[in-house]
């Protein structure tokens, strides 16, 4: 049975990573188009489309368990685990979500090395040259999804909260990355 909006799992993953609502939707529909089960070409399973290697690294940061393939096809716990993830993304380019999902995509070096090379420009330059013809068009799907969200679901009152992760400039410096939780980039601004 897929998932949708307003699962339990979904609402409990975003407020325990405090991320979004709308931003963890987004990434669920456009990397399983909400199918619990779905197995990616390049063995990322469930909802978010984790990598095994991906969930334990996350898993070890925040001294959880670490899934396998078969807990990754949960909902609660690979939303659980793809949510912290892009509590990480999103520290790491200073609430950009852009750039988290450019992250998300293509991997967070690539995108450091994108960001580094590219300097202090607007973000919507940035995403329009993202090298990845496939990133820069998942980008571009995935934060349109999470402001259609925003929109749609008013009562999360997310829409002008989220404004503040869609900054018209890349961020001038990078916050830490796979950190514990007491350390988070949040914290840290």
């Amino acid at each position: 049975m897929n998932v949708s909006v307003g699962s339990p799992e979904a609402e409990s993953a975003a407020k325990t990573a405090e991320i979004s609502k709308s931003f963890l939707y987004a990434i669920m529909r456009h990397e399983s188009a909400f199918v619990p089960t779905a197995v990616s070409k390049a063995g990322a399973y469930g909802l978010v489309q984790l990598l095994p290697a991906a969930a334990k690294m996350i898993a070890g940061v925040y001294e959880l368990p670490a899934p396998g393939a078969g807990g990754l096809k949960r909902p609660e716990t690979n939303l659980h685990i793809g949510a912290l993830y892009l509590t990480q993304l999103l520290g790491f380019y200073r609430n950009n979500q852009a750039l988290a999902a450019a992250a998300y995509n293509a991997g967070p070096y690539a995108v450091q090395a994108w960001v580094k090379k590219a300097g202090a420009q607007p973000t919507d330059i940035f995403v329009e040259a993202i090298p990845y013809p496939a990133t820069r068009a998942y980008v571009m799907q995935v934060t349109a999804t999470a402001q259609t969200y925003a929109w749609l679901y008013p009562e999360w009152q997310e829409l002008q909260r989220d404004m503040l992760a869609r900054p018209a400039k890349l961020p001038g410096s990078l916050g830490p990355f796979l950190v514990k939780p007491a350390q988070s980039a949040a914290a840290v601004d």
